[in-house]
């Protein structure tokens, strides 16, 4: 495994190892104490609601006790003057009072005074009969114990909760004796539910307990049979409901008051979870990063360049020696490749050079033999023998062509630069073989472009690429050789329909010694490759078997 993976996981580890603990923390500790306090947060808002309404309700008592001690309306109850109505009830008094429902009965508990009024259309109406038969039956609200006795409370009405009181009608001074009684009503509709749940700033509702949804009704149930006053239930992340059953005036569970509390401090410790989780993750991350680019400069850079240095000193023996690290164990470590590999590179270099040396002198007498042989006996010899001295001159040729093959892969190489074009190198170039009749030339070069280049070591590259595309045209083919502008480079491509090669022989292809001829040492490439670099150039290979190979030349331009 990579030093590089192995610094990752590690902090991976540990990212997960504190995220891990911060969630356990958060769970163990700061969920439920949120929980406690949204809990007691929404027990508290239900307390708020309910003394809101009974707040409104004794209001409403206050009003109607207001109406019902006085001496008008005690009159009013005996004769039934109806100028007390017209006087006392117009329609600024339900607006002002606020009031949905005004009845008078006597002691009898018989209507004389009856009258409903809407107060979002301002509309007067009577009320129905089946409403004033259901207010009558309710013998509580109208058994006044003594004479000062206000009775208040809710009442399903019309299939809604009503805030009502009643008061028995007084005389001013409160004596009696009691003539009847008198009931103010106010609707608790959405209007009104509205104007309390913006007195109070959150939400709640009032329903009967008649009206609900089944899960409603399982919590009315749930409710009544543990004899809990509250019960909370989370809706989502956001909002918490408490629910309460409110009693009417009968002390029946009618009403079921429902209030929704936003659950800003869960939400407030999700977003501290998450700030902790994050800058857990992000301090893990930076110390990450700094870990992976100390070691990326400090270790795998060095490595990497020392790993490049041992393949590129390989291809190049006179490869200079890079600086890889100011570290010192990672100079240590390369110092020591680096002085191994120049000892076997230069014994390497040194056997190349004696070899090409040792090899030339006894070539050289082998080629003046074979000359002197060729000039005092040729007409004495028959074909064979003349066959015979033509067979040692090709391999004198061909020995000759390694010694020198070894003697420039073992030198530095330099540059004689001159101003040319890519057709007269090509041409040049050409002009050294005898085509093969089966093998199609194509010469596409311009002279439109002027580069600058060692004209012998450029005509040596393509020699050796143009040889390498015969050779792998036997069957026959074509060579196309092109070139193409690229800004301030020129690229010359030789492209044939030979077999092609495959990955694994790409891959090695300009490996020192490495050849898939049976012919050759394999340091033909290697040396074109350290020519063409040495132009500040590079070499690129393209190849698909069975359909050919394209080598492309890519020099700056003058």
């Amino acid at each position: 495994m990579k030093l590089r993976t192995k610094t990752t996981l590690t902090v991976l580890i540990l990212t997960l190892f504190m995220f891990s603990a911060l969630q356990i923390i958060t769970y163990v500790t700061l969920e439920p104490n949120t929980h406690r306090i949204e809990t007691q947060e929404t027990i508290q808002k239900i307390e708020i609601a309910k003394n809101l309404i009974e707040y409104r309700t004794s209001d409403l008592e206050v009003k109607v006790s207001d109406y019902a001690f006085w001496d008008d309306t005690y009159e009013y109850v005996q004769n039934k003057n109806e100028e007390y109505i017209l006087s006392n009830f117009v329609d600024s008094t339900f607006e002002n009072l606020q009031l949905n429902c005004v009845v008078i009965v006597n002691n009898q508990i018989e209507v004389i005074y009856q009258q409903e009024y809407d107060l979002g259309a301002s509309i007067k109406y009577d009320i129905d009969r089946e409403t004033q038969e259901f207010l009558i039956d309710c013998p509580h609200i109208w058994n006044f114990q003594y004479k000062d006795n206000a009775i208040s409370g809710l009442m399903l009405v019309e299939n809604k909760p009503m805030m009502i009181a009643t008061s028995p009608v007084l005389s001013s001074d409160k004596q009696g004796p009691i003539m009847g009684g008198m009931l103010f009503g106010k609707f608790l509709d959405n209007v009104e539910l509205n104007r309390l749940n913006s007195i109070v700033d959150f939400n709640f509702t009032l329903s009967t307990t008649t009206d609900l949804e089944m899960n409603e009704q399982n919590i009315v149930q749930e409710l009544l049979l543990s004899g809990q006053k509250n019960t909370l239930k989370e809706q989502n992340q956001s909002v918490i409901i408490g629910y309460s059953l409110i009693e009417d005036v009968h002390s029946n569970p009618s009403f079921m008051l429902t209030v929704y509390n936003e659950r800003i401090i869960h939400q407030q410790s999700i977003l501290m979870g998450n700030v902790f989780s994050l800058s857990t993750i992000g301090i893990s991350v930076i110390i990450g990063l700094i870990l992976l680019v100390l070691l990326e400069k400090e270790v795998v850079k060095p490595m990497r360049k020392l790993s490049e240095y041992v393949e590129e000193i390989s291809l190049n023996p006179n490869y200079s020696v890079p600086k890889l690290s100011s570290t010192e164990e990672i100079d240590i470590v390369s110092n020591a490749v680096r002085d191994t590999l120049k000892r076997k590179i230069e014994g390497m270099l040194e056997v190349s050079r004696i070899v090409a040396h040792d090899l030339r002198n006894p070539l050289a007498g082998i080629r003046n033999a074979t000359y002197y042989l060729k000039k005092k006996y040729s007409l004495l010899m028959d074909k064979d023998g003349q066959a015979m001295l033509k067979t040692i001159d090709d391999c004198v040729v061909y020995s000759d062509n390694i010694v020198q093959n070894l003697i420039d892969y073992s030198s530095e190489i330099k540059l004689y630069k001159v101003k040319t074009t890519p057709k007269k190198l090509v041409e040049r170039t050409l002009s050294k073989f005898i085509k093969p009749n089966n093998i199609e030339i194509i010469d596409e070069t311009s002279n439109e472009v002027i580069i600058a280049i060692d004209t012998p070591k450029m005509e040596q590259v393509l020699t050796n690429l143009v040889t390498n595309s015969f050779d792998a045209m036997q069957s026959g083919g074509t060579l196309r050789i092109t070139n193409k502008e690229m800004k301030k480079l020129i690229r010359i491509e030789l492209i044939d329909t030979g077999v092609g090669m495959s990955k694994a022989v790409i891959e090695k292809l300009y490996t020192p010694f490495f050849t898939t001829k049976s012919k050759g040492l394999g340091i033909g490439l290697s040396i074109c490759k350290r020519i063409i670099e040495a132009h500040e150039g590079k070499i690129e290979v393209e190849s698909t078997e069975g359909k050919g190979t394209k080598f492309s030349i890519i020099l700056p331009k003058t």
